[in-house]
């Protein structure tokens, strides 16, 4: 079966990556997405794959999914690697190479990578001691009977 190559043309990858913001030196995040028709060919291909990618296996209604990533520079050498390396990842693994992403790892964090970050400890604190997070106290299910009568909303105006 014919490997899609979604990195066929570097030089236009690399000029997109440039004008997007990513700087040659720099490392950046870059991710090829692979499907597998056969379950045990995307078990094994997510065993082979943990000794050279980070790797995310997953599925959706297309399909068993593989998404792997490494560090890479946006040059031609580093990204012509990180392709030879996929499509030989393909053919070797009976995958069907979806896409390939490039992310700035060096970006400012986004809202949610910045709330979710973890806080540091204050100096004080041993390895020991824990923090609690005390969650709000959860609601109870609406009563089925309730579902059935509509809520009228009266909207602005006096009475």
């Amino acid at each position: 079966m014919p490997v899609i190559d979604p990195m066929a043309d570097i030089a236009s990858i690399v000029d997109d990556a440039v004008a997007a913001g990513l700087a040659p030196r720099r490392l950046a995040f870059a991710c090829v997405y692979m499907r597998f028709a056969e379950r045990g060919a995307w078990e094994r291909a997510t065993k082979t794959a943990k000794g050279s990618w980070e790797v995310a296996a997953y599925s959706t209604s297309d399909g068993h999914m593989l998404r792997l990533s490494r560090k890479a520079r946006p040059t031609s050498k580093d990204l012509s690697l990180l392709r030879s390396d996929a499509l030989l990842f393909a053919s070797t693994n009976d995958a069907d190479w979806l896409s390939a992403s490039i992310e700035d790892l060096q970006s400012a964090p986004t809202a949610w990578q910045t709330l979710t970050a973890p806080q540091p400890q204050p100096e004080t604190q041993t390895e020991t001691e824990t923090e609690t997070l005390t969650l709000p106290e959860q609601r109870a299910p609406m009563e089925p009977e309730a579902h059935k009568h509509l809520q009228r909303i009266q909207r602005g105006g006096t009475a």
